[in-house]
């Protein structure tokens, strides 16, 4: 077992993981079993136990793992699909392996390896016994991406055998409440006095809690929320990926003519074609779609594009700059320009409602013909994603794209 430190809290890696016979129970028969378990294995040396109505895992490890929390990071991986086996590189030196099945932690799927062959391989085992088509593969930026959007933070570690300072403070309880049984008459007032405390205890144990979990919910809800701009190509690699594709589509073919073209950077390019007297509509390219007796479609395949280097949140520009850099880029390319602002979308979590902290603006930009060389790059701008270029017959060009930014 081992701890990694991700998004300002403490997770385990590498628990065995147990199903409770006869489906979910009570933590205390839950926590019961998982000590006989530990018993069983006393070569294994486990100390502390992830407790979950249905399920627990058993870890080995010394050091502190109450202060701060230190949780589960199988139990907190909550992905779109109930079954999933993914492979993420923790550290430089640390590939972890989780295996859903059905939405339970397969035995063997909180696994640490320290390469991605040996993380690979255990993969692939697991993927044909939970079967699932893929193996979901990361590197180190990639797998924090998709980290900070599926962790669910719940299921914590705790100390399976009570520690020798725990239980030195549990002999000195007893013998408290041996002593005052004594002083008391009949015995019955000082039991219904206790029983009351430790109640009135225990709810604001609860209570403080859940303060706790609620407050952090609200102090970081960027983890409930999709951050689209890491997942898109630099703006200059897009659009001269659409520029070069664009530029090699012959203007007549078979006596059709290109009246326009519509590129999605590392998807895909649609050209427009519209007959002229006398052309072929038996000899066209494979692929080709008749829209009409009068224009023709044709989609060819582009190769994807890398992502861009990872920005976090608070590298997002603020809403009034962004807007401000493209009303001036407008300006100095005599362009036009559509500009509109998506209101900061929200969620509620566990009864706290979440604002996200970033919003999204969508830009039409019509550019002139002779801009085009250099556009692109001016585009190159953090959370600035170009999504499509077009080209009309009216020789007219349009960039479509998305802006991520921070509100203020």
């Amino acid at each position: 077992m081992r701890i990694v430190r991700l998004f300002d809290r403490s997770y385990a890696v590498g628990l065995w993981w147990q199903h409770r016979p006869g489906g979910p129970g009570p933590k205390k028969a839950v926590l019961a079993l998982a000590r006989e378990r530990a018993k069983e294995f006393p070569q294994d040396n486990y100390t502390c136990v992830a407790l979950q109505a249905h399920q627990f895992g058993l870890g080995s490890y010394r050091g502190e793992i109450k202060n701060p929390r230190v949780y589960s990071l199988a139990a907190a991986l909550a992905p779109e699909a109930e079954s999933f086996v993914g492979v993420f590189r923790l550290e430089d030196d640390l590939w972890w392996l989780c295996v859903l099945n059905k939405g339970d932690i397969a035995p063997d799927g909180d696994a640490c390896f320290a390469t991605e062959e040996e993380a690979r391989a255990a993969a692939n085992s697991h993927r044909q016994v939970v079967g699932v088509d893929e193996v979901f593969y990361s590197s180190l930026d990639a797998g924090l991406r998709y980290l900070a959007s599926a962790l669910r933070p719940e299921t914590y570690l705790q100390e399976i055998f009570p520690s020798a300072a725990g239980r030195r403070r549990l002999k000195v309880r007893i013998g408290l409440v041996v002593t005052l049984v004594a002083l008391a008459a009949g015995g019955w007032l000082l039991r219904d006095y206790l029983e009351e405390r430790e109640l009135e205890e225990l709810t604001r144990l609860t209570q403080d809690a859940a303060i706790r979990y609620k407050r952090e919910l609200a102090e970081h809800p960027e983890r409930f929320f999709s951050m689209g701009w890491q997942d898109a190509p630099p703006s200059a690699a897009a659009g001269n990926q659409c520029l070069a594709a664009m530029a090699d589509v012959p203007l007549v073919f078979q006596g059709w003519i290109a009246e326009g073209a519509q590129c999605l950077p590392g998807k895909d390019l649609t050209v427009i074609r519209s007959h002229k007297r006398g052309a072929s509509f038996v000899d066209l390219p494979a692929g080709t779609r008749l829209l009409s007796s009068e224009s023709a479609s044709l989609t060819s395949p582009l190769p994807a594009l890398a992502r861009r280097p990872t920005l976090a949140p608070g590298g997002l520009p603020l809403r009034d700059a962004a807007a401000a850099r493209l009303y001036q880029l407008t300006q100095d390319l005599n362009a036009r320009l559509q500009l509109s602002w998506d209101p900061p979308e929200q969620t509620v979590r566990d009864e706290v409602s979440l604002v996200c902290p970033w919003q999204k603006g969508r830009f039409d930009l019509t550019v002139p013909h002779d801009a085009m060389s250099f556009v692109f790059s001016a585009l190159e701008y953090p959370g600035l994603m170009v999504s499509r270029v077009s080209y009309t017959k009216n020789n007219e060009w349009k960039i479509q794209g998305v802006s991520y930014v921070r509100p203020k």
